[in-house]
């Protein structure tokens, strides 16, 4: 059962702050924990927007999952409530800058592939012409 294997003490913690009518939120604390982990949890949900609804919904929750598991820090119940909007925050800043960079990368894709249809369209058209066509 997948209660069995909650691993964070942070997850822990929001669980007995909430109610089993409530667990679905425990549940999506829970899938962060294993995508934090490198768990596989199926092509199709990473590749959809399965993780990317649950980081934005639980922006600092995902914040302090990551830091335990990756970094072995604890966010203890005051802290987690104290610098819940910092946490966010910082998580905003990373999920900004990474949507920077991939939009620089589509833009030098773009780019690129543009100079090469340019080229293979100058290319077809010398072809055009030796091979007698109009203009």
């Amino acid at each position: 059962m997948w209660l069995e294997e909650i691993q964070t003490q942070f997850v822990r913690d929001r669980m007995q702050e909430t109610s089993f009518v409530r667990r679905g939120y425990i549940n999506d604390l829970y899938l962060i924990e294993q995508l934090q982990s490198g768990r596989n949890l199926g092509m199709a949900f990473h590749m959809g927007r399965g993780a990317q609804k649950l980081y934005t919904r639980y922006p600092a929750e995902a914040e302090c999952i990551r830091l335990e598991i990756r970094e072995g820090q604890y966010v203890d119940p005051a802290r987690f409530t104290a610098e819940h909007r910092q946490l966010a925050d910082a998580w905003v800043v990373r999920q900004r800058a990474r949507a920077a960079a991939e939009r620089r990368v589509d833009a030098r894709e773009r780019a690129a592939d543009a100079i090469e249809h340019a080229t293979t369209v100058q290319q077809e058209r010398n072809v055009w012409r030796q091979m007698g066509g109009g203009l």
